[in-house]
C-alpha cells in the first residue's frame, strides 16, 4: 500500500507563514485604529488576503492518498470526507 501525504516540513512552513501573516494583520489593524493612513489599509488588506488563502490551503486542502491493489482511497481529514475509487474508473 502506498500512502501519500504532505511532509511535516511543508505543514510547518505553511503554519509559520500563516502565523506571521496573521500577527502582521493584527499589528496593522492596531496601527490603523491608532492613526489611519491609506497605505496601512492597503497593507492590511493584502495581509488579510494572504492569511485567509493560507488558512484555506492548510485546513481544507490537506488530503491523504492511499493506493492499494485495485483501489485509490482519498481522505480529507478536516472535511470528514472519504472517497474510494477503483483504478479502472480513474482512467
Amino acid at each position: 500500500m502506498i500512502i501519500s501525504r504532505p511532509k511535516r516540513q511543508t505543514i510547518f512552513a505553511l503554519t509559520s507563514t500563516t502565523l506571521i501573516c496573521g500577527m502582521g494583520s493584527l499589528y496593522f489593524m492596531r496601527q490603523v485604529l491608532a492613526e489611519p493612513a491609506t497605505w496601512k489599509y492597503i497593507v492590511l488588506g493584502i495581509l488579510l488576503l494572504c492569511t485567509s488563502i493560507l488558512l484555506y490551503k492548510l485546513l481544507f486542502n490537506y488530503k491523504v492518498l492511499k493506493i492499494s491493489h485495485d483501489q485509490v482511497h482519498v481522505y480529507y481529514p478536516l472535511r470528514f470526507y472519504k472517497s474510494v475509487q477503483s483504478i479502472k474508473e480513474l482512467g
